[in-house]
């Protein structure tokens, strides 16, 4: 299927923090020439306006339309459950924390949860954990999915797979705009009945389906302090090899998802395969106190993990790169996390609000 905008081979500038550094010997900044071939992780192509409405043929909108409401009548009607089919995902006996499960057993709640449409997600306990760039504070509980948002359910969802990588279905969705990320969230909010994240009440919590903050995807990646990524050398080399796809092994691509070993949280694929989406404005340091990058018309979001070109340097959970929100590149995908209320799961069997 086509994708939802069209690409352009426009030259782009790039900029990444190294964890362990301070913001100004912590960035590498280079600008890169754009090419035909949009396999390099070099290449990228931003999205306008006029290509949107250009690349749309008469009546595209109203087919997306009744695609979207196909796909909720059926799955109101029988759920799907493609999740445990298509991926081997460990059961929650197998990979256990602690912390985690005495949260869980606190607060009532399901160490693990499965939507109507059979993604899997994993309960991240509140707390706070330590990192290189000071203490991160995730005040409310919260479920992330087990791993990076696969092409076959994109493509369900949205109707269209903007994947450069498209022959690998079982492999994460990549080239996704920020944009078409929190479009996906909506569409799982649409769904299932939760209010739209971006447009619920400023000042109160909002549930439901959205990207994650920088500070919780980086607190679920160390599964709340338990993840401690070895010095560099040959044991970081044996851990990355275990449980990320990057430059080392990927051979040149991104993998299935859930190939590699999870966290103790049960989360596969925090590090390497692809740099993930978060919600939030790229600054330099720290998020509480750092400077704004700002430019006229361009908003810059953070990617964190690494990806499947990164080397080890950049696969630890603090390492963070900012990317422009309109900007397609074949390294960068995302997952999801749920934020519910207090109850929800005692009153509800089938994951509806």
């Amino acid at each position: 299927m086509e994708g939802l905008f069209s690409c352009s081979g426009q030259l782009v500038g790039e900029e990444i923090e190294v964890a362990g550094h301070g913001p100004e010997e912590g960035m590498a900044r280079e600008t890169r020439p754009g090419s035909g071939d949009q396999r390099g992780p070099e290449s990228a192509a931003r999205n306008t306006d006029a290509e949107r409405k250009a690349t749309r043929r008469p009546g595209q909108g109203v087919w997306k339309a009744l695609q979207w409401t196909a796909l909720m009548a059926i799955v109101g009607a029988v759920g799907f459950n493609l999740w445990s089919h298509r991926l081997h995902i460990r059961s929650i006996h197998e990979v256990q924390d602690p912390r985690q499960v005495s949260f869980a057993n606190r607060a009532m709640l399901p160490l693990e949860w499965t939507n109507i449409l059979g993604m899997t997600f994993r309960l991240l306990p509140p707390g706070s954990c330590r990192a290189e760039r000071g203490l991160l504070v995730v005040p409310i509980p919260m479920y992330m999915g087990t791993v990076e948002v696969p092409q076959w359910c994109y493509e369900m969802v949205m109707g269209t797979n903007p994947s450069y990588f498209a022959e690998n279905p079982r492999g994460p969705v990549d080239s996704v705009l920020w944009e078409e990320a929190v479009c996906f969230c909506d569409r799982l909010n649409e769904l299932e009945g939760w209010v739209h994240y971006n447009r619920a009440e400023e000042g109160s919590i909002r549930y439901g389906y959205r990207l994650p903050t920088e500070v919780e995807w980086e607190d679920a990646c160390r599964a709340g302090g338990v993840v401690h990524i070895p010095d560099p050398g040959r044991a970081r080399s044996r851990f990355l090899l275990r449980c990320a796809w990057y430059l080392n092994n990927a051979d040149g691509a991104p993998h299935r998802v859930a190939e590699r070993e999870p966290n103790p949280w049960g989360l596969y694929d925090m590090l390497g395969n692809v740099w993930e989406w978060t919600s939030d404005v790229f600054v330099l340091g720290p998020a509480t106190s750092g400077r704004m990058i700002l430019e006229p018309g361009v908003v810059y979001r953070v990617l964190k993990g690494g990806c499947w070109y990164s080397a080890e340097a950049e696969c630890q959970p603090a390492s963070r790169r900012r990317w422009a929100d309109d900007l397609r590149w074949n390294c960068v995908g995302f997952r999801c996390v749920l934020v519910v209320p207090p109850g929800w799961f005692t009153r509800n069997t089938r994951g509806l609000p």
